[in-house]
């Protein structure tokens, strides 16, 4: 399930996949980067984390403890192994949990255009 291992091999490109990917989340999320990224959080920033979280896990292969430490500064990653549980275990027939995959896989969809059109631009 790692769309973007083979796609992207050199740390700028990875980096350059992180940054996207977060911008998109607060594009989809309608909020800032900074407020993605601070601890402190509201729900709906909250469910935009858990969002990226679960995206930069499953599209570029980052380890749960690469997430939470590099990227979003916390002390611990379990917020982040919890929310890539809660995508595995999801039960479309919830409402929240539906909601929660379908952003994911829209999000990562958009994510996979864009890397694909930037390697066949090289």
């Amino acid at each position: 399930n790692n769309y973007l291992t083979t796609a992207i091999s050199k740390k700028d490109e990875t980096s350059f996949a992180q940054d996207y990917i977060l911008n998109l989340v607060c594009e989809t999320y309608n909020i800032t980067l900074s407020n993605l990224l601070n601890s402190k959080s509201n729900q709906s920033i909250t469910k935009a984390r858990r969002v990226a979280f679960c995206i930069l896990h499953y599209t570029l292969g980052l380890s749960t403890r690469y997430i939470a430490i590099n990227i979003f500064k916390f002390k611990y990653h379990s917020a982040v192994g919890d929310a890539i549980k809660r995508y595995r275990e999801v039960n479309v027939k919830v409402k929240t949990d539906k909601e929660f995959k379908d952003d994911i896989d829209d999000i990562t969809k958009k994510v996979l255009i864009k890397i694909n059109s930037e390697n066949k631009s090289v």
